[in-house]
């Protein structure tokens, strides 16, 4: 179900974790994201963090997504949370604009993805 077959890009949002999740069906098995990866012209990775960099951080958790997503010649685009939720850790709302685009930018150098388009 791609671009080359029904004309419009085709994209989905994953959750980060879908790198974790091992699959077995009749379409075949393997990791759950890559498979995904492979069947759509995109992505967009949901990792819900505050911090780039770290163990644990948008960097880390989204690593293996980047690299099937590059193999393949696939976009990717990578999800914040910016409002306020119970889990303080894993959100920008607090944090502020600043705090969010410059833990975007050590994402954008490090992983050397395309930044964000702006509107």
């Amino acid at each position: 179900m791609k671009k080359e077959v029904l004309g419009h890009t085709i994209g989905i949002d994953i959750p980060f974790w879908f790198a974790e999740i091992e699959c077995v069906n009749h379409f075949g098995q393997g990791i759950l994201a890559e498979w995904v990866i492979k069947e759509v012209d995109e992505i967009t990775v949901m990792a819900y963090r505050t911090l780039a960099e770290d163990e644990g951080g948008i960097i880390d958790i989204v690593s293996k997504e980047i690299e099937w997503a590059n193999q393949l010649n696939k976009s990717v685009f990578i999800a914040v949370e910016t409002v306020p939720l119970p889990e303080v850790h894993t959100i920008f709302y607090q944090k502020g604009t600043d705090r969010m685009n410059e833990q975007e930018r050590l994402l954008i150098c490090t992983l050397e993805v395309n930044p964000p388009i702006k509107e």
